[in-house]
């Protein structure tokens, strides 16, 4: 992972602000899979703005990032299309998209965004944070159009659910995951023949940055794997890890929110899970998560699929 020189900054922060300094230029605490910094530039007319600055491109993929995210999977392209076609054409409290640098023969896929100063959803524990969140997901599920160009958005399809389960057990061989197989191609069929809508993908309460005030601020981050999907995924990931009540609670006030769902509700919600556990314990073979986001997803890849069964 190489990082641009202060000169390549320089440029780029010419070309989207016009006269601008670069004023300090520092690494970014929060873990990604990408180069994220922390920019401060002061504008022509003095204003300060800070920002952040995002590598897309492969040069700016980690070691652990290319473990996590595999290759088969990135699109340098993705986020910087969520931000400038699709988010910004809707008001839902996103980051400000101040503009992009592409250039595909310099190996160029940079982001500009505004830096959120909110706390991660999982670091929080507050009944009305969570439901603004659960209303949050519902608006995203139902006023954002799926983009008819789909070029850059994760094919959320059975070929994409059905080559993980595979790939879980040759990385966990002794995680008993072999008695699944019935149960994931359900989950499999299931999802993929679920209504459809433009989904974050990996909305997980590390990814969801909440900002307090008198209207709370919901700004999820890291749009690197949106696509096309039921929009039960978002809400399987997004209640990753919250105690049972928690994740309960937010469930029943996004299903509140949503016109009716074909089929059960709770058991699509079930078949995300299984298919998240199972994904994750098949990127995580060459790859160990920060640990106070650390899981056991071959165990809870089980007991999805033993709810699956128990609501059969």
């Amino acid at each position: 992972m190489s990082a641009p020189t202060t000169p390549e900054l320089r440029d780029a922060i010419m070309r989207l602000f016009g006269e601008a300094e670069l004023v300090a230029r520092r690494p970014h605490p929060y873990r990604s899979s990408f180069a994220i910094e922390e920019l401060d530039l002061r504008l022509g007319d003095g204003e300060l703005l800070s920002l952040i600055f995002k590598d897309l491109g492969l040069s700016g993929l980690s070691p652990a990032g290319r473990s996590a995210k595999p290759l088969h999977l990135h699109d340098p392209l993705r986020e910087i299309d969520v931000y400038t076609s699709i988010l910004t054409a809707y008001d839902l409290g996103t980051a400000a998209c101040y503009g992009s640098i592409v250039d595909s023969g310099r190996k160029r896929h940079w982001l500009f965004l505004e830096r959120v100063a909110g706390v991660p959803l999982w670091q929080l524990d507050d009944r009305d944070v969570l439901l603004t969140v659960a209303r949050w997901l519902a608006r995203l599920h139902t006023t954002v159009e799926p983009p008819r160009d789909q070029q850059h958005l994760l094919r959320y399809d059975r070929t994409h659910y059905g080559r993980w389960l595979s790939q879980a057990m040759d990385a966990a061989p002794g995680a008993g995951l072999e008695g699944l197989r019935g149960r994931y191609e359900h989950a499999v069929a299931r999802i993929a023949t679920a209504p459809a809508t433009f989904v974050h993908g990996e909305l997980y309460p590390s990814n969801v940055l909440v900002v307090a005030g008198k209207d709370i601020r919901v700004c999820p981050v890291d749009w690197e794997l949106s696509g096309i999907a039921t929009g039960m995924l978002d809400l399987a990931a997004v209640t990753t890890g919250l105690p049972e009540a928690d994740a309960s609670l937010l469930a029943d006030a996004y299903l509140a929110d949503l016109p009716e769902i074909h089929g059960d509700p709770a058991e699509l919600l079930e078949c995300c899970r299984l298919y998240l556990a199972v994904q994750w314990v098949a990127r995580s073979e060459h790859w160990t998560p920060p640990l106070e986001h650390a899981r056991d997803w071959a165990a809870e890849a089980i007991v999805a699929a033993d709810k699956l069964e128990a609501l059969a």
